[in-house]
């Protein structure tokens, strides 16, 4: 029996066992990560909606009417300032220009024969006057009679009628000589006009008009030339309450900064950044009334640094810039400085019925709500603190949904950087 356990015994132990309760055990606090929020000067900025447009827009039209001929582009190309694009059918105004030639040759020979019959009758007028002082001087000395000095009297007075009729034959000529000039001049003008040329560098768009059809003067819309390269305009507005509150009363934004620019950025519709820099160009000089703002508009390269594929060997191809007419973009312009600003992520800043709150793990782990007044967003991602919270509060960046106002949770540390 030495070594073994009675068999009642161990039976008692199994059912002893068998009756134990089983406690529960609380889960450990939810893990959330913790950082410090970040000190640095901050720049301060306004940030407006805006909409992009070219340095030039013209609407290409003809200033003759006629069949069009020839289209000389591609569509969507970019185009030089005197490129051919567009060619009128040119026989009628070859055949009108051919005709004002020939008025204006036949005006001239009209003006030769008109100063050769000048000749012709100053030289009668001469020969009369002559005639006419003879008979005039026998007359008086009585050895010449009245009718004869009367009859060379009559005849040099038509003569001087016939040398100022001579010459207002001549000025008559020289008059139709300058409308002949003048017609020439308006068909060669109208000549020139048959070929339409690109007013200045720019992209074109598509022609809207096909060969053998009727272009009337002044009417037909041809095509479009754009100029937005190498510079694009963006209109944007300032509402009268910001500009009265951020700017007037600011006495360092009431006047231009020493370069005379006051600078501005742009981000187009999907830009995690402001790509692209530029300055102010153009400040409105009154409120409109009907939306109470400031019509503002920026100048900006439209091509980033790299991007240019639209260089002097490629000018023929259709190339589109990183900014075209008529995008939604954004721009921010400076209206200051905030010196040692405090900053945390914006994703650990939440919403609630009373406002922008941050979730704050206290000393002894508790999560506290902390209401905030928050400031302008950074392109890294962090948002100013105005107040609210201070730079020793840990504020939880990570695991959000696990934090509950006023429960314990297990902080992980980050690095504040």
């Amino acid at each position: 029996m030495t070594g073994r356990l009675p068999v009642g015994l161990l039976g008692s132990i199994f059912l002893l066992a068998g009756c134990q309760k089983n406690v529960y055990q609380p889960p450990p606090p939810p893990k959330v990560t913790v950082r410090h929020p970040l000190t640095r000067d901050v720049t301060e900025y306004m940030e407006f909606p805006g909409t992009t447009s070219a340095m030039q827009t013209v609407d290409i039209r003809a200033r003759v009417t006629g069949y069009l001929k020839e289209i000389k582009f591609q569509d969507g190309a970019v185009v030089k300032k005197g490129q051919e694009l567009f060619v009128i059918d040119q026989r009628p105004f070859l055949t009108k220009k051919e005709a004002a030639e020939a008025q204006l040759l036949a005006a001239k020979e009209r003006l030769k024969a008109a100063k050769k019959k000048l000749e012709a009758v100053q030289a009668e007028e001469r020969t009369a006057k002559i005639n006419y002082e003879r008979a005039e001087a026998l007359f008086r000395k009585k050895a010449g009679s009245e009718a004869d000095r009367d009859n060379t009297k009559g005849q040099y007075e038509i003569a001087k009628a016939n040398v100022d009729l001579a010459k207002a034959e001549i000025k008559v000529a020289e008059a139709n000589i300058k409308v002949a000039e003048a017609n020439l001049t308006q068909a060669e003008l109208n000549l020139s006009f048959t070929v339409i040329k690109a007013p200045f560098d720019g992209r074109i768009s598509k022609r809207y008009v096909d060969v053998e059809n009727l272009i009337s003067a002044d009417i037909t819309i041809l095509t479009t030339v754009n100029q937005y390269r190498p510079w694009i305009y963006a209109d944007f507005s300032l509402s009268e309450r910001d500009l009265f509150e951020r700017i007037l009363s600011n006495p360092k934004l009431r006047q231009a900064p020493e370069s005379g620019k006051i600078p501005l950025q742009l981000k187009r519709e999907g830009d995690e950044t402001y790509l692209f820099h530029g300055h102010l160009d153009f400040a409105d000089n009154k409120i409109q009334t009907g939306t109470g703002t400031l019509a503002l508009r920026g100048i900006f390269s439209s091509v980033l640094p790299g991007n240019d594929s639209g260089g002097s060997s490629n000018r023929s191809k259709p190339v589109i810039a990183d900014l075209t007419p008529g995008m939604s973009v954004r721009i921010r312009a400076p209206i200051g400085k905030i010196p040692k600003a405090i900053l945390v992520p914006e994703r650990a800043i939440g919403t609630g019925p009373k406002g922008l709150y941050v979730l704050v793990v206290n000393k002894d782990d508790i999560v506290e709500q902390r209401a905030v007044k928050t400031g302008p967003l950074e392109q890294d991602g962090m948002r100013v603190i105005f107040s609210g919270i201070s730079l020793e509060d840990r504020i939880i960046v990570d695991g959000l949904l696990r934090a509950i106002p006023g429960k314990k949770v297990t902080p992980e540390g980050q690095p504040s950087s």
